[in-house]
């Protein structure tokens, strides 16, 4: 399997200039253009696939975790895991995973580790 993330090189300027961690999320991909899944596809940490059939058969294959079945949530970077995994009751087994093998965490699952992920809202 063939992955291939594209990093730009401003963002790591970015990162390093200020000393923060950019996280980058792409939502409602609903109709974008084969150019722009690309862009997404090369640029985003986290990507919702929302209707978009093309995003989740060229980004979905090169994804390292996909959350959920009916709309696909793809984790594509190591940064995205780590987002993910501060959401997880297991954040040593998310964030120890072998990047070279994907993985998929849905409740409907009957096989494999149960993983639970926690959102807590404060307000």
């Amino acid at each position: 399997m063939n992955r291939i993330f594209y990093t730009s090189p401003i963002e790591g300027i970015m990162e390093k200039d200020l000393k923060i961690s950019l996280t980058s999320l792409a939502v409602c991909t609903t109709g974008i253009t084969r150019n722009r899944i690309m862009e997404i596809g090369g640029h985003t940490d986290i990507v919702w696939s929302c209707a978009s059939e093309e995003l989740r058969k060229t980004v979905g294959k090169r994804a390292i975790m996909q959350l959920s079945r009916r709309i696909p949530v793809y984790i594509l970077t190591k940064k995205g895991l780590g987002l993910v995994g501060s959401y997880s009751s297991h954040k040593n087994l998310i964030k120890n995973l072998d990047l070279s093998s994907q993985y998929i965490v849905a409740s409907n699952l009957n096989k494999g580790k149960k993983i639970k992920l926690v959102i807590s809202v404060h307000t």
